[in-house]
């Protein structure tokens, strides 16, 4: 007759084996993120192209001492108020609503080209010309809306 089983040895798997499991496991997370690691190394060139690659490097390596200098740099008093205009100018900027004002932009750069055109000429505007100018459809537009921004800033 057999002898029972009294003892159990679990398999464990050589280190070759534990090996190339952890190298297809790597293969596998690679091709289901083929875009994104692709992307990755690109970015990755274009950093060490533009010489930031190194930059960074070093500032991981020597984080301590860029923490501290960049503290120091932070804490001058003529630094201190740009820190202060920065968070303000962040949230002035976090109240506009950048998609009501494109129509404005792209209006005030077609009158900087217009401007532009205008600068060249040397000859006066006459009182008449003016008054004549406020008649004009776009020019009437525009002083109105001028007003409006002026009245909408002016309100308390």
């Amino acid at each position: 007759m057999a002898k029972p089983t009294r003892k159990i040895e679990p398999l464990v798997p050589s280190k070759d084996q534990i090996r190339e499991q952890g190298m297809e496991e790597i293969e596998d997370a690679l091709v289901e993120r083929k875009e994104a690691v692709l992307e990755m190394l690109t970015l990755v060139d274009r950093l060490h192209e533009s010489d930031v690659l190194p930059l960074l490097s070093a500032l991981v390596h020597h984080k301590d001492q860029a923490t501290s200098a960049l503290f120091q740099e932070i804490n001058r008093p003529q630094n201190a108020q740009f820190a202060r205009n920065m968070v303000d100018l962040m949230g002035f900027l976090g109240k506009v609503e950048f998609e009501k004002m494109q129509p404005l932009m792209e209006r005030m750069n077609e009158g900087i080209l217009e401007a532009n055109k205008e600068e060249e000429k040397e000859d006066l505007i006459s009182m008449f010309q003016l008054l004549k100018a406020l008649k004009d459809p776009e020019i009437n537009r525009s002083i109105r809306m001028l007003l409006a921004f002026l009245k909408g800033m002016g309100r308390e």
